[in-house]
């Protein structure tokens, strides 16, 4: 037998911590849930005005892990905000070939963090991946914002409200699906009941003759 290294005791240890760690974040009250998503959200969108490693950390990381939880369907916290950084970088990228201004951008700089919060909302996480929701709600707003940005740059207002309209109808139609998911599946659960509930009656009555 080869000599164990301890590399297997090394590796079932931290697979114990991650799990431990696991227990605690599912254990945390909602109230600090919600404010550790929102400064995740504030130091991702306020990536772009840093400067050096830390924001290339910042951006680098997360991106190349948003494709990868999108297809694992990753429903961490960590996945959607992968997903939300190439947003960020598609509006940083037209901002800087239409050399627009920090503040004009920064409307659509918040639209990612809008999108993963409310893709964590319960009635939406419940029902779908949040990471596939940002995808989803970003790949139908922001090309087209990018388009009429491209074609017509002295209206901004304009570009903020094709953005945000057609995330808005996205989540809305998401969120019609969901509840409806949510009353199929609560029906289904009814109907299972009532159907063990009839089979005991016939159990009982057979039992007594």
């Amino acid at each position: 037998m080869p000599p164990n290294d301890g590399s297997g005791q090394a590796t079932q240890v931290a697979g114990e911590r991650i799990d431990l760690l696991r227990q605690k974040l599912r254990a945390t009250p909602a109230p600090v849930k919600v404010a550790g998503i929102a400064a995740v959200l504030v130091l991702v969108v306020m990536t772009p005005f840093l400067w050096g490693r830390l924001a290339d950390l910042i951006v680098v990381v997360p991106l190349l892990y948003g494709p990868v939880a999108v297809a694992r369907r990753n429903r961490s916290v960590l996945a959607s905000v992968g997903v939300g950084i190439w947003g960020l970088a598609v509006i940083s990228i037209a901002a800087a070939k239409f050399q627009q201004s920090s503040l004009e951008v920064v409307p659509l700089l918040l639209l990612p963090a809008a999108v993963v919060l409310a893709a964590h909302s319960r009635p939406l996480a419940r029902a779908f991946v949040p990471c596939r929701t940002v995808a989803l709600v970003l790949a139908w707003s922001l090309p087209p914002a990018v388009l009429v940005w491209s074609l017509d740059r002295s209206q901004p207002p304009v570009i903020y409200l094709i953005a945000w309209g057609l995330a808005v109808i996205v989540l809305a139609w998401r969120l019609g699906k969901a509840v409806q998911v949510a009353r199929a599946d609560t029906r289904q659960r009814e109907r299972a009941a009532m159907t063990r509930c009839a089979a005991s009656v016939r159990r009982r009555a057979c039992a007594g003759r």
